[in-house]
């Protein structure tokens, strides 16, 4: 029998895009992500660490993600006006 623990780690992160010429917000927008992991008790911290870095990597990537879909619905509807 080996002593561990459930690491949980969670985060969150926003996004604006600004028109720079007018100072306009033109959306905003958040992402959110989770995770857990078992870990043997001596090595919670780093296992804390590591599911930190992993965490703000999916965060940048779902934030890029969802700013980029954004910005193509945006250029849609402009296009569309037009």
């Amino acid at each position: 029998m080996v002593p561990s623990v459930n690491v949980h780690a969670e985060g969150k992160a926003a996004g604006a895009l600004v028109e720079v010429a007018s100072g306009r917000i033109v959306f905003l927008t958040s992402v959110e992500a989770r995770q857990s992991g078992l870990c043997r008790s001596y090595y919670t911290d780093d296992k804390t660490d590591e599911m930190n870095v992993t965490l703000r990597d999916t965060l940048h990537k779902k934030l890029a993600g969802v700013i980029l879909q954004k910005l193509h619905e945006q250029q849609t509807l402009t296009t569309a006006s037009r």
